[in-house]
């Protein structure tokens, strides 16, 4: 589905926005990488240009606007569904999906820094309820949840508990949520877009299960019923999971034979949570279980595991993710110092950890390792941080805002244990680990729009890094059926720019990729404050004036700028909720005055300024009821002549005859002076205007 660029505008350095939220506005964000949009799939409408002035503009904001249910972003209702959504708070960001390096603190969807690689001293935290080994665990939106396992007498639990992740990492009492449909242990679990997924596994009667079951995360955290979705192909256990960009995966595990299982299976994510058919994407090298599969910045990592407990590996493989789903070839990478199984692993902020597990049948772990996550993908050498108070192995793991969990399984003497232990992953205190070429972010999230619209409009809004760019990428699914369809790709996105979307889907997926790899400041994080999505059109662009009334050229007061304008027109029923202006040294540029909203006033003025000479520009745009902006119209500028005795009212008016411009004494050379000054002005901005005629 191709894009319809509307409107660009230059970058600038916002440290945020103070536009209202509208009445029936609601908010939320997301992002991903992408390749550069061939010609046909999206075009530029004007180019982007300002109204008066010309000058190409790309700009630094990125927004979107949508309304949250279930981890979905939704309309309150289908007529409500005609209205815009937006995204704009931290509530709003987290339920979507970091898919590396990202934070959404603030308010905003950001590229996040590298790590130190090191965590704290582990220390104990609420215990789940009761004793669990061979269990699975995620994360998702400030809760932890710990999904089924075996207990101190080896039955399979059906048992789901959630906990909240308080401020210092500490997690909350435990609570039970929806239960699976059947107990189950050595089964995997992954989160996507507010949606939990128990994968495989072993029932009581020691059958390998097939199933893949779903359910949907609420807003107070706890879990709704379960249902079953596409099956796998063969039971498995001891395998593991991941979901990212739109895909669960499936790699490894064993079969009924308890033969090593070197399959990778992928199916794609429906609107509904529900996922499509699986399909076999590149084998492992060889057949392996107890290990860990995790994906962090378009690559997908598999770590140690083996044949048997008697043969376990310490390799590490890596394989880029395609935009469809696929994964390119497995490659070595740096192993680990020490074989192991049963562990479990984490990817945060540019490093991979792996917490515990067995280095044979007959020893469990207390080591936890860390290796940096290089751009091609591959890891750097491993290296000890703060090990575990003991060692654990069968057990599951989460991280969520800057901590890490170890949660259940077994202990040194092979028994189940109900302990939790948390660590903080240290920051980069030392700035050592941010290098440019490693700060690239991805988030993704999904939008309900409850109803199939007849056009569909996006506009980011936000700050880029100098050297930073946004990409998008959108797919949509239609009512009806829920599947999405193929990419669109914006590469650059035009931030604060409306950009359309052909064709039409209740659904909206939207990937954002925070690409920082060529900044010049790596602390000038690019992010995105909030996302408008619409399925009404923009307002048209009017005329602005400079002064208060008629069209000025020049004026003598380096305090004070006056603007008006009028002509701006919404499109079909909806009206235009406020304006924006602001004030630059050049057509597209605000480095004066930053957007300031005036609600719907047509004339604005601002007399705390320090002018110099030279033309000052200001810009006005519209903004729409529904979230989306007119094009920028810019004024023609006015001249700051800053002469003590020049004219009386301090301006000219543009078109007037040469020798009536300006009155002034002749009893003073200077009076004299500055009066030839504002006619040469008025001579030359008269003559740049026929030019340009």
């Amino acid at each position: 589905m191709p894009g319809l660029i509307l409107q660009a505008e230059p970058s600038r350095w916002a440290q945020g926005d103070d536009r209202p939220v509208l009445p029936l506005v609601y908010s939320i964000s997301k992002f991903w990488p992408l390749a550069r949009l061939p010609a046909p799939a999206y075009a530029p409408v004007g180019l982007g240009t300002d109204r008066a002035c010309g000058g190409n503009r790309m700009r630094s904001l990125v927004h979107l606007h949508l309304i949250m249910a279930c981890g979905l972003v939704s309309g309150a209702s289908a007529a409500a569904a005609q209205q815009s959504v937006t995204l704009t708070s931290t509530a709003d960001f987290q339920k979507g999906n970091n898919e590396g390096l990202i934070s959404t603190a603030q308010n905003r969807v950001a590229r996040d820094r590298i790590t130190a690689g090191t965590v704290g001293a582990w220390s104990a935290t609420t215990a789940i309820p009761s004793e669990r080994a061979d269990l699975a665990s995620v994360a998702h939106n400030g809760f932890v949840y710990a999904i089924g396992g075996r207990d101190i007498d080896y039955i399979p639990s059906s048992n789901v508990w959630v906990a909240a992740v308080n401020a210092n990492g500490s997690l909350g009492a435990w609570a039970s949520t929806s239960a699976l449909p059947s107990g189950r242990h050595a089964l995997s679990s992954a989160v996507f877009d507010g949606f939990v997924y128990a994968i495989g596994g072993i029932n009581g009667n020691d059958d390998l299960l097939t199933d893949v079951l779903v359910a949907p995360i609420n807003a107070d955290g706890t879990i709704g019923g379960w249902s079953s979705t596409t099956a796998l192909p063969v039971g498995e256990y001891f395998h593991s999971s991941f979901a990212y960009n739109g895909f669960l995966y499936v790699t490894g595990g064993f079969d009924v034979n308890f033969a090593a299982i070197g399959d990778v299976l992928v199916a794609p994510i429906n609107a509904d949570g529900s996922v499509g058919a699986w399909s076999s994407t590149t084998s492992l090298p060889s057949g392996r279980g107890f290990h860990s599969t995790l994906a962090y910045n378009g690559f997908l990592y598999t770590v140690g595991g083996g044949p048997g407990l008697g043969e376990l590996s310490g390799d590490v493989l890596v394989a880029s993710i395609n935009a469809d789903g696929t994964i390119g070839s497995w490659l070595s990478t740096t192993s680990l110092p020490l074989a192991r199984g049963l562990h479990s692993c984490i990817a945060h902020n540019g490093f991979l950890y792996s917490i515990g597990g067995l280095a044979d049948p007959d020893i469990i772990l207390t080591d936890v390792v860390a290796a940096s996550i290089n751009p091609d993908g591959s890891v750097g050498s491993w290296s000890s941080t703060s090990s575990l108070p003991s060692g654990r192995g069968y057990h599951a793991s989460a991280a969520y805002g800057g901590f890490m969990w170890a949660i259940g399984g077994f202990d040194s003497g092979f028994t189940p244990v109900s302990s939790v232990v948390v660590a903080t992953i240290d920051a980069d205190a030392a700035n050592a680990n941010q290098a440019p070429n490693r700060l690239r972010g991805f988030y993704s999230h999904l939008v309900d729009l409850q109803s199939d619209p007849s056009n569909l409009f996006i506009v980011l809004n936000g700050q880029v890094s100098p050297g930073g760019v946004v990409r998008l990428q959108v797919r949509v699914a239609p009512d009806a059926t829920g599947v999405f369809g193929s990419e669109t790709l914006v590469d650059p996105a035009p931030l604060g720019s409306v950009i359309q979307i052909l064709g039409t889907g209740r659904f909206v997926w939207i990937r954002l990729t925070l690409d920082d790899t060529a900044t010049s400041d790596a602390d000038q994080a690019t992010y995105v404050s909030d996302i408008t999505i619409s399925p009404g059109s923009p307002p048209t662009a009017g005329v602005v004036n400079d002064g208060s009334g008629a069209d000025i050229d020049s004026q003598s007061s380096t305090t004070t700028i006056e603007a008006n304008w009028s002509g701006f027109t919404a499109s079909g029923g909806d009206g235009i909720a406020f304006y924006e202006w602001a004030i630059g040294t050049a057509p597209g540029q605000t480095n004066i005055q930053d957007w300031v909203n005036v609600g719907l006033a047509t004339s604005a003025s601002n007399s705390s300024l320090s002018l110099g000479s030279g033309i000052k520009y200001v810009r006005v745009r519209a903004i729409s009821a529904s979230g989306l902006p007119s094009p920028i119209a810019t004024s023609d500028g006015v001249e700051i002549v800053p002469i003590a005795s020049a004219p009386a009212g301090g301006s000219t008016k543009k078109n007037r005859h040469c020798g009536h411009a300006a009155t002034a004494s002749p009893s003073s050379l200077a009076a004299l002076l500055a009066g030839l000054v504002i006619l040469a002005s008025a001579f030359r901005r008269r003559m740049k205007g026929r030019l340009l005629s």
